[in-house]
């Protein structure tokens, strides 16, 4: 597997405070190795098991700015 989105942007606060282009180019870089991924798979797997990588309290403030940026 390919870089986590919270490996490159660790910070949930960081995270949110993006821009959506800002978020997009994050969400390219996490996504540049991996083939034909969907975004709901890329999203899920920052709350799979019992390690979530955000805040799961931010988990909508979460996928909707990276729907937004995926737009």
């Amino acid at each position: 597997m390919g870089k986590r989105l919270s490996d490159i942007v660790p910070d949930v606060d960081v995270l949110l405070s993006l821009a959506p282009e800002e978020l997009a180019g994050v969400i390219i870089e996490a996504l540049s190795d991996r083939k034909k991924e969907m975004v709901g798979n890329f999203v899920s797997e920052l709350y799979v098991g019992i390690s979530h990588h955000y805040p799961i309290e931010r988990q909508t403030e979460v996928h909707a700015a990276i729907f937004e940026a995926w737009a």
